[in-house]
């Protein structure tokens, strides 16, 4: 057996064994040795989430297979491999956290050589030192063909190939238990499979067990089931409870009763799977923690097919034990030979997932000739069986999550609607369109789709249906083409809910009063031909006053249908039937389900018997914010227990809640008991939860979310409770699919069900936050601080080229901020940074490093020592990335105070006086410190500290020779120059000519202006002037002044007079650096923010033009931000986009903008969803989120 993560549940200490056999009956052929091949295959095994792997037996064995074992300590004489290559092999799977299980023979031995009788009873131990040498008296007495009659009687069942072992003779005793204890402290092994467990007693096994303490046992009790299908699996599965209790401790045994029941009842006999009190028939029914499940072995399978599991049922064997009870074991044949691991490697994950234990609960729903059905722990339903209806077996709430032949394993649902109310009027057959976007649905893990009316009808959209049973008229397709498609979707485990619209009906022809009210059924033989007896009396167009009153509201613009007219129930129940059986429909989304009342739905369900139904109850919310909710989902829980069965209903009230909330109303989505606010508050498992429909949204507009909060709408919806219902516009046509994707795989991952717990942390105005079934955190909202809402153990999984790499807090990190950077390097390097801008390394008078005192003294830091910042900068280096040192050469701060008390004498920090000035290196008109022999300041003034006179030679000598060591001794490959306005170009310009870094750029920061146009050009102007004069890079203050007033609906501003970007790189992009925010602008100074709801749009801009991008620290770590910016930097990466790239902006209007970039990147930002035709044919989306999205030329 293997270590499958739920394979083989060896350990008693562990909740989640799983076993692999790692050999088969011929691996001792091997030619290259097992032990070697079976170590290269460690990292396969480990990712099946095997954790115990069964290993072949490793003595000196007569047979090759091992099973005749002789000198027991001889591990070199293997068939398998050496002793090295074994304890090698242990080693491997020790380091995968994998446990290894000795194949432990010792119900028999062969023997050496021959007696003086000529008998083959002499013993070698293979250790030299008589241990295990033994003669014929440890042979037991009745097994007279090589006894001496000396030893005791056999314990258990002969074995004729070879001498019965005398476990009862106390050297015998001794001598096995040491070698035994050997396996586990010398050799590594962890545990024992005990060969043919009979052939001694289970007091024998007690013993062992009891002094040598391995941490898992199983042992093989093979005996015959009988032929009784009842009596004899029971019998059986006692024979095996007894042993294991007997033999006590951490012992388990091989579960065979239930591997012949359940090879029996895959040939159609699946009513075997349950026993007359409803368990399970197996061992797993009665002690599952020690049952040890499998399929096949070395013995039953492989060359050998003593017992073996009918081939073509082998994977509706694993989809039994990998989601039952029990402790599973994978076979190598079927995972490595036979190319069921990904199959099997899909269940195993499940099992995982949802901690399906050796002793989970079963709930078996059906066990027939060819369907079984059961509920495991609550969580997980498996099916097995060649019949593909399971009717309603399966509960609201469950989705598919693995499947194959006539197996599946479902886990809760995910709808999907797959029209809107264009789609009849596709040129193409809207059939045809959604056929070929099976696969794309399927990708998203949907189990449900929700396709359109399939009948006759006067509208197009197919909502006033006629000729029922004509699906040939249908705007949508053809009756073939409806076929073709739910193959497709059954082809890829999704199930197809019908449009069920018979609330009302449109008539054939008129009546002899004139009135439309005669009714075609469309199918040739008078079913549903009906008049108007079978119209509502109180509907006084249509009806002839025969029929009973509407059970439900009235529907003016078609006659409203009589169900309590027992005809209209019998033939309606007919052709519900007929679109199950013979269409292929697995359920129904009842239209206008409010027409007739939830009596006559639970008939309609009890008669026709669907899978799944979802029901159309829509209300107005009212406008009380608390009462108004409360009644309205207090409804539609009536209507749902009302209606009763599988039914569901669509949760209008969250709809209209949460679309509410969102615009700063995010204190709605708690109602006074602290749950949700809808129908998942009270009723989860009915409440199917959406955000638009074909009548709410698409063209109709009825009642649509706002446009730019629907991915918070989804945010919340995928990751609360309820039944989750995804709009093909929004997957499709708005571009969010790889958003929605990614909440879909979290909602998978994490096992969120209709009915998952969810605990309510925050909502107020701005700020949602629930914890969901305690493994999953939902935040939405505008504001980003989140206090202490987040606790320890959560990591971000879904939000919506140079580097900031620390804030203006970092120097206040207990661990070093060199540190923490340090274990960040990877996730940086992952964005495709190729430069990273660290803080001033010198001792400075604060805390930040912008008053720096002594250059030299890196060890004075506050965010870490020298040799931490080397370390960072080597860390950084090997990954490819370059660092910028912060230069603070401006000002500087001094260590002590002049003989006029001034502070105004400065220490290098070096002991040689380099950098150890005076008054003299002061600028002379900084009259609060300068003594007045130095020159006057090359630029703007800094209060806090004295500026420092770079036209004096011996300050511009040593501040280059510190620059050079920056760059020559740290490692530092460029600079940040800070406040780079307080000295002129030429002196920057002079620094970089002798000190040749590879990368400068300036922080060259001024008011932006009040004119919209002016202002920006005469401020992108100065920052040319000093790039040029420098020769140096700057910071493009313009571009984000522009762009944070732009994304304000204000995004006219993005594109200059000549059709140009409006900052720095609409003129020189070359030497333009673009940022969002900085440890100045954002972090907790907050001198000039970014708006916290528009950052992602910010970047969305400068990831994709031209320019250097930089990104924040704040906005990668701490806002969760890094994998929307990833996806952005990977386009940049992967089209090319270079600093001087061309840009032509398609549209810049107040709320959306449009740009292509060198051809072949389309960047969209603002609020505007509809891009109308700028988008030209031959791009396709790669990305969106909150107001922007991203198109690659195909």
């Amino acid at each position: 057996m293997s270590r499958y993560k739920d394979v083989q549940r060896m350990i008693s200490t562990s909740a989640h064994a799983f076993d692999l056999q790692g050999f088969n009956w011929e691996s001792s052929k091997n030619p290259q040795g097992w032990y070697r091949v079976l170590k290269n295959l460690v990292p396969q095994i480990a990712e099946a989430g095997v954790t115990h792997v069964w290993l072949p037996p490793p003595s000196q064995s007569v047979s090759p297979e091992g099973y005749l074992p002789g000198r027991y300590y001889d591990l070199n004489a293997s068939k398998y491999g050496n002793e090295g290559e074994l304890t090698d092999l242990i080693r491997a799977f020790h380091a995968s956290n994998i446990k290894c299980i000795a194949d432990v023979v010792i119900n028999h031995r062969t023997a050496s050589r021959k007696d003086r009788r000529g008998v083959w009873a002499v013993f070698s131990g293979g250790k030299g030192d008589r241990s295990l040498n033994w003669g014929p008296w440890a042979i037991c007495k009745d097994d007279v063909e090589y006894s001496d009659g000396t030893g005791n009687y056999d314990t258990g069942d002969g074995y004729g190939p070879a001498p019965d072992i005398d476990h009862l003779n106390p050297r015998v005793q001794r001598d096995l238990t040491q070698w035994l204890v050997w396996l586990k402290t010398q050799v590594g092994f962890d545990g024992w499979r005990l060969d043919f467990a009979k052939g001694y007693s289970t007091a024998i096994i007690r013993g062992y067990i009891q002094r040598a303490t391995p941490q898992f046992v199983v042992g093989e009790v093979w005996s015959s089931l009988g032929s009784d299908p009842i009596q004899g699996p029971d019998a059986h599965r006692k024979e095996l409870d007894n042993w294991v209790k007997e033999a006590g401790g951490v012992a388990t045994a091989f579960d065979f009763t239930t591997k012949g029941v359940l090879q029996s009842a895959v040939t159609d006999e699946l009513w075997r799977l349950k026993d007359p009190q409803g368990r399970p028939a197996g061992l797993i029914g009665i002690s599952p923690e020690k049952a040890v499940t499998f399929i096949d072995n070395h013995d039953t399978g492989s060359t050998q097919k003593n017992w073996p599991f009918p081939p073509d049922k082998v994977m509706q064997g694993y989809a039994y034990i990998l989601t039952h009870p029990g402790i599973p074991s994978i076979f190598y044949d079927h995972y490595f030979d036979w190319g069921l691991a990904k199959e099997i490697k899909m269940l195993s994950g499940i099992r995982a997932r949802n901690e399906i234990k050796p002793q989970s609960s079963v709930e078996i729903l059906a066990a027939e000739r060819d369907i079984y059905v059961a509920k495991i722990d609550g969580k997980v339903i498996t099916k097995i069986g060649s019949r593909y209806d399971v009717g309603g077996l399966v509960p609201p709430g469950f989705r598919l999550a693995t499947s194959g032949k006539d197996y599946a394993s479902s886990y809760g649902q995910l709808l999907f609607q797959a029209f809107n109310w264009e789609s009849s009027k596709n040129s193409q057959g809207w059939y045809n369109v959604v056929k070929k976007l099976v696969p794309q649905i399927a990708e998203a893990g949907v189990t449900h789709v929700w396709l359109p009316p399939p009948s006759q009808s006067v509208s197009p959209e197919g909502y006033l249906p006629g000729r029922l049973y004509d699906l040939n008229a249908s705007k949508y397709g053809t009756e073939s083409e409806l076929r073709d498609l739910i193959s497709a979707f059954h082809a890829s485990n999704i199930k197809c809910l019908a449009d069920v619209v018979m609330n009302h009906r449109t008539a054939a022809k008129k009546d002899g009063r004139g009135i439309w009210c005669i009714f075609d059924g469309g199918k040739g033989d008078g079913t549903l031909d009906w008049g108007p007896w079978s119209i509502c009396k109180d509907d006084r167009d249509y009806s002839d006053g025969s029929g009973n009153n509407d059970s439900g509201d009235g529907y003016p613009p078609a006659p409203d249908v009589d169900h309590l007219n027992h005809r209209v129930q019998a033939e309606m129940t007919d052709w519900l039937n007929w679109l199950k059986t013979d269409i292929g429909f697995d359920g129904w989304r009842l239209d206008f389900a409010r027409g007739y009342s939830p009596d006559v739905t639970r008939g309609y369900i009890e008669r026709g018997e669907p899978q799944f139904v979802v029901g159309e109850v829509w209300t107005s919310l009212g406008p009380d914010p608390v009462q108004g909710p409360e009644q309205h989902r207090q409804e539609l829980d009536r209507w749902v227990n009302g209606a009763g069965g599988v039914a569901t209903a669509f949760d209008f009230t969250t709809k209209g809640v949460l679309q509410i909330a969102v615009n700063n109303e995010l204190w709605r989505l708690k109602d006074p008991q602290g749950r949700p606010s809808g129908l998942i508050g009270i009723a989860p498992q009915k409440a199917v939860t959406f955000i638009d429909n074909h009548d709410t949204g698409s063209t109709q507009k009825s009642w649509p979310f706002p446009s730019d909060k629907v991915m918070q709408g989804y945010a919340y919806i995928l990751t609360h409770p309820g039944i989750p219902s995804i709009f093909y516009d929004h997957y499709f046509d708005w571009g969010m699919a790889e958003e929605i994707k990614r909440l879909t795989k979290i909602r998978a991952e994490n096992r969120i069900e209709p009915g998952s717990s969810c605990e309510i942390l925050a909502a107020d105005a701005d700020l949602y936050v629930a914890k969901i079934e305690g493994k999953v955190i939902t935040k939405i909202g505008s504001r980003y601080n989140m206090g202490g809402l987040i606790p320890p153990g959560f990591q971000l999984a879904a939000s919506g080229n140079g580097y900031a790499g620390f804030n203006w807090e970092s120097s206040k990190n207990k661990q070093g901020w060199y540190r923490v950077l340090k274990n960040l390097v990877p996730q940086i390097a992952e964005a495709g940074v190729t430069h990273v801008w660290l803080p001033p390394p010198s001792q400075s008078a604060s805390a930040e490093g912008y008053l720096p005192g002594r250059y030299y003294d890196l060890d004075s830091s506050r965010y870490g020592s020298e040799a931490d910042l080397r370390e960072l900068i080597a860390a950084f280096h090997a990954a490819g990335i370059k660092c910028l040192a912060d230069v603070v050469i401006n000002h500087r701060t001094a260590a002590k105070k002049d003989g006029r008390g001034i502070w105004c004498i400065f220490n290098g920090g070096r002991d040689d006086g380099t950098l150890d000035w005076g008054p003299w290196a002061i600028c002379k008109d900084d009259t609060q410190y300068s003594d007045g022999t130095g020159n006057l300041d090359t630029g703007e003034g800094y209060g806090p500290a004295p500026d420092v006179d770079h036209l004096n030679p011996r300050v511009q000598k040593e501040l280059t020779a510190w620059l050079q060591w920056l760059k020559s001794d740290v490692g530092f490959d460029g600079w940040r120059l800070d406040f780079a306005k307080g000295y002129s170009t030429d002196v920057t310009r002079g620094y970089i000519q002798r000190a040749q870094p590879e990368f400068v750029v300036g922080e060259i920061w001024s008011a932006l202006g009040s004119d919209p146009v002016q202002g920006p050009e005469a401020h992108r102007r100065e920052l040319d002037n000093w790039a040029r004069g420098a020769g140096a890079a700057a910071f493009d203050f313009t571009t984000k002044g522009v762009l944070q007033a732009a994304v304000n609906n204000e995004l006219w501003r993005l594109k200059d007079p000549q059709g140009r970007p409006c900052g720095l790189i609409g003129i020189d992009p070359e030497k333009a650096v673009t940022f969002i925010d900085n440890h100045d602008t954002g972090s907790t100074q907050k001198y000039w923010p970014f708006p916290s709801d528009k950052v992602m749009q910010g970047y969305a801009y400068i990831l994709t033009h031209p320019g250097i991008p930089s990104i924040f620290y704040d906005h990668y770590f701490d806002w969760g931000l890094a994998k929307e910016i990833k996806m952005l930097s990977g386009i940049r990466a992967k089209n090319g986009i270079r600093p001087q790239s061309s840009v032509e902006i398609l549209a810049a209007d107040k709320d959306i903008y449009v740009a292509k970039i060198d051809g072949k990147v389309i960047a969209k930002i603002g609020c505007r969803v509809d891009a109308g035709g700028l988008i030209p044919p031959g791009f396709r989306m790669v990305t969106a989120g909150k107001d922007y999205a991203v198109w690659e030329k195909i």
